[in-house]
């Protein structure tokens, strides 16, 4: 054997060509791409565990679209092309996916495109469905629904009673619920949080701090003031029944074991619907709790949000975003536009000339949206109020639990009040009308694998894995049914 080492002759195999004789080839070679890439955001930054997830489960499902649904078999992610994109999104609308659900993973794939090299190749949902309605490429935000409010009150739902209804449920689920009043939590937030250690009362400052791990949206850090007597007084509430190292969720399963952030979530959706709270019921969720804490938010600094009818003209311009900026800060989002997008909408543009000459009070709602805007009890705009007089003005502190229930609204700002029980509630409709059964299927029962399955059934099938669900019935790939939860 010659000890010299012999050049290849070419002969030899490339591991590129070894992966195109592979069926899963396709996978590693995507696998490479996510691990060069996915854990840093287009900004720099160091994306979040759960953004890293996302991403990946958006760029796989498509994989398998690709290759078990529409008979592309893509062995190169290199090369994929505009063509790709537009039969993934046309099956995508005929599936019945959500206008929101398809901007998000058609920003997925754009990003994934870009990162092999093709920025601009994926174009916008309009572009590729251009025939289809406004409702169904566009997101759903505020204006979408002209500006109605996502708040329990302007919903016609008593929030006091709704807490006295979930503290006799569990006292840890109140406390829960009253906490995302008073700070506009989300669910997975509210859940995480410690209150004695978030509390930075005790080095001066009347603030809680929302810590990264306290499962803050995107790992961003937020510093919410204490602006309202019932925040200090629900905050206090859930020190008193809170050991001083744990979080505000469940500590033990009902078998006992510890419980850990899946089971306290599945555990306040379960008492939530007990609560009768879902979309398909009251219009509103449970993340209504945030929407509410964002109408009080711009209440107390002044402005009338557009969901309680507010106007454009009830200030100038120039203050009115620098209020809205603060309410921002506070929900934890870098821009205004996101939280009136989500949250309490814009009122429509009017004549700039007239900006500033119609005062806040005469802006105000009736008292169908759960508001009655005194605007001679509203402090003037830039009138600056101390947290210590809010208090000493709602007199003495609740005793118990009894007494924090009953001062939610006596506490908030001057607007907000008690909805009407006289009149009905509004009746809410499914977020997603994409859950839509043939009309075969409607008729006859479902059968699968010698078994006949019950129409209940079938429907839950949209809950199971993509190779998993039923053929016959038109689906949602991705996303939630109506009246899940959501967390914006």
């Amino acid at each position: 054997m010659s000890r010299y080492k012999l050049r290849s002759t070419g002969s030899e195999p490339r591991v590129d060509d070894t992966l195109d004789n592979d069926p899963d080839g396709w996978r590693k070679r995507v696998d490479a791409i996510l691990q060069a890439n996915i854990r840093r955001r287009v900004n720099g930054r160091v994306a979040a565990h759960r953004t890293v997830e996302h991403n990946t489960t958006v760029i796989f499902c498509a994989f398998d679209t690709w290759h078990n649904k529409l008979n592309h078999k893509v062995k190169k992610p290199q090369n994929l092309t505009e063509r790709h994109v537009q039969v993934l999104v046309r099956y995508w609308y005929e599936q019945g996916k959500a206008a929101s659900t398809m901007n998000n993973d058609l920003s997925v794939i754009r990003k994934f495109y870009g990162w092999m090299g093709k920025k601009g190749v994926v174009r916008s949902l309009r572009d590729y469905l251009p025939d289809a309605p406004v409702e169904r490429v566009e997101r759903r935000n505020m204006a979408a629904t002209g500006n109605r409010s996502k708040s329990w009150s302007a919903n016609g739902i008593d929030v006091e009673k709704k807490l006295q209804e979930a503290f006799a449920l569990d006292e840890r689920f109140g406390i829960i619920l009253a906490m995302q009043f008073a700070f506009g939590y989300r669910r997975k937030e509210t859940i995480s949080i410690r209150p004695w250690i978030n509390d930075l009362r005790a080095v001066g400052q009347n603030a809680f701090m929302m810590y990264e791990r306290d499962g803050t949206k995107g790992g961003r850090q937020r510093l919410i003031r204490l602006e309202f007597p019932f925040q200090v007084w629900a905050l206090d509430y859930a020190k008193s029944r809170i050991p001083k190292r744990a979080h505000l969720g469940w500590q033990k399963t009902r078998r006992g074991q510890d419980a850990k952030l899946p089971y306290s979530l599945e555990r306040y959706k379960e008492y939530m619907k007990k609560l009768g709270i879902s979309r398909r019921d009251v219009f509103v969720t449970g993340h209504g709790g945030r929407a509410e804490y964002a109408e009080n938010c711009a209440l107390l600094r002044g402005f009338v949000p557009a969901s309680l009818g507010g106007k454009a003209n009830q200030m100038p311009r120039e203050d009115l975003e620098i209020l809205e900026k603060q309410v921002s800060e506070n929900l934890g989002h870098s821009r205004a536009r996101i939280t009136r997008d989500s949250y309490y909408g814009s009122p429509p543009n009017t004549d700039p000339q007239t900006a500033g000459s119609e005062s806040p009070g005469e802006s105000g709602s009736g008292a169908s949206t759960g508001i009655v805007d005194n605007a001679t009890q509203r402090a003037p705009v830039g009138t600056v109020t101390s947290l210590e007089e809010r208090l000493a003005a709602a007199g003495e502190a609740p005793k118990g639990v009894l007494d924090l229930i009953g001062s939610y609204y006596r506490t908030m700002p001057a607007g907000r009040v008690r909805p009407d029980p006289s009149k009905p509630l509004v009746r809410g409709v499914g977020r997603f009308a994409a859950k839509v059964v043939n009309e075969r299927v409607k008729a006859e029962p479902v059968k699968r694998k010698g078994t006949v399955k019950s129409r209940q059934h079938a429907d839950r099938q949209l809950r199971l894995p993509f190779r998993d669900r039923l053929p016959t019935i038109t689906r949602v790939t991705r996303g939630k049914s109506p009246g899940d939860d959501v967390d914006d």
